[in-house]
């Protein structure tokens, strides 16, 4: 989530807002996580290999062409501080990437920038970073862009046991946009929270069923992968 609003009551880390700069900072910290991770990879491969062929410490470890190919052009991509998933890969590497050098390795994930906007500017879809976030996130390996608010939000969520009141807020917030001449599908005040759940289930290739039986129904998280396996079977 990335701050786009001012409020000189709600205090920033660096005392000022500035979206690309904080982009350039998280960008930089989560390439320098996974460059340690990288090592740790590297570290847990060739102690297994010393145990299975019986290597002592001091010993050259014989790393395979495609492992030590992946690794190579991980450790390239981080240190030009660029998200391994933006990187070419073939799919043996992608496999090594997948299984060898684990699962925590947090720039090969699908990314969702969430731009958290003043209420003003929400309801109104106008913001002056929207644009500069937008050209940021094209020129570093892509991912979707969702403008919200957490002003707006909690607003809302205030009155989440009044649906007389929740409903009349929603209606003020979209005739303030038409005050201003935004009409129309796209500037219908509601939340932003539906659109965030739904695309990050389906970023990360998620889906979500219900099972109901006589005391309960319940919702499942599940890979889509295995939605599609079991209408094989």
């Amino acid at each position: 989530m990335i701050r786009a609003f001012e409020d000189d009551a709600v205090v920033h880390v660096d005392d000022s807002v500035d979206p690309i700069r904080d982009l350039e900072t998280i960008q930089h910290e989560l390439c320098l996580k996974d460059l340690q991770g990288l090592q740790q990879a590297v570290d847990r491969a060739k102690e297994a290999i010393r145990k299975e062929k019986g290597i002592a410490r001091a010993g050259e470890v014989p790393l395979g062409e495609s492992f030590v190919s992946a690794w190579n052009k991980c450790v390239k991509l981080l240190e030009d501080k660029t998200f391994i998933a933006s990187g070419d890969f073939t799919n043996l590497e992608v496999d090594i990437i997948k299984h060898q050098f684990g699962g925590s390795l947090i720039t090969t994930k699908p990314v969702i920038y969430i731009i958290n906007l003043s209420k003003k500017d929400f309801i109104r879809k106008r913001n002056k970073w929207l644009g500069p976030i937008g050209t940021w996130v094209k020129e570093h390996g892509g991912g979707m862009c969702i403008p919200m608010s957490v002003e707006f939000e909690e607003e809302l969520y205030a009155l989440r046991d009044l649906p007389d009141q929740a409903k009349q807020f929603l209606d003020e917030a979209t005739a303030e946009a038409e005050a201003l001449g935004l009409k129309g599908p796209n500037f219908v005040a509601k939340s932003g929270l539906p659109k965030i759940i739904k695309q990050g289930y389906k970023q990360l290739n998620l889906i979500n069923f219900l099972t109901a039986g006589e005391k309960e129904v319940r919702a499942w998280t599940g890979e889509r992968a295995s939605e599609r396996a079991n209408e094989r079977k």
